[in-house]
């Protein structure tokens, strides 16, 4: 035995190393095969409970009701929602990396409003880079009428069944690249970031 160590007595030295360290010795090559797959979009489960994760790389974002978080690794800041207010609804939240460029994009559905309930379908885009949340766009791409009792008619499925709302035509919207700038569209505005 003794110069020879025994295999436990070799992992409690590394173990010791790390802990002194600091340095994941043993957990480097468990940490590259766990690496974390990138998740791009908030899931349909999450929209309805407004609590959401998404990631790009080391770049995380958590949504939660008015807030957004933004861990990039190094920092962590917290910044408000665009458009929220009691009662809106999300309809879609997205990451996106375009070139060296990183991009939350919030789709939201405004609180109806006046006596037709209609509500909005604002496209917002949030630039972020490193703890840095800058807005750039808040537009709209649809409308939407809540329906009432008496447009249900005797003899029709029932209100489960029915849709909720009439939905006006969604606007082509959207992001690209090109020509070394970020495009962006929504209708018939559109513009360069």
């Amino acid at each position: 035995m003794g110069s020879r160590m025994l295999r436990w007595q070799k992992k409690a030295v590394a173990i010791l190393w790390v802990g002194l360290l600091g340095m994941p010795f043993l957990a480097g090559a468990k940490q590259k095969a766990m690496k974390r797959k990138d998740k791009t979009a908030c899931t349909e489960r999450e929209i309805q409970r407004m609590d959401c994760q998404v990631n790009i790389g080391r770049l995380r974002v958590g949504i939660y009701h008015d807030k957004f978080r933004v861990d990039d690794g190094n920092w962590i800041a917290a910044h408000d929602v665009p458009g929220y207010v009691e009662g809106v609804e999300w309809k879609a939240i997205q990451l996106k990396k375009i070139g060296n460029r990183n991009f939350v994009e919030f789709q939201i559905w405004s609180v109806p409003k006046g006596e037709t309930r209609i509500s909005e379908l604002m496209w917002s885009v949030v630039e972020v880079q490193g703890r840095v949340a800058t807005p750039h766009l808040n537009e709209l791409i649809q409308r939407r009428r809540q329906v009432t009792p008496k447009e249900l008619v005797q003899g029709t499925p029932s209100a489960k069944e029915i849709r909720k709302y009439h939905h006006d035509p969604m606007e082509k919207f959207g992001l690209r690249p090109h020509s070394g700038k970020i495009e962006w569209r929504a209708g018939a505005h559109k513009g360069v970031l």
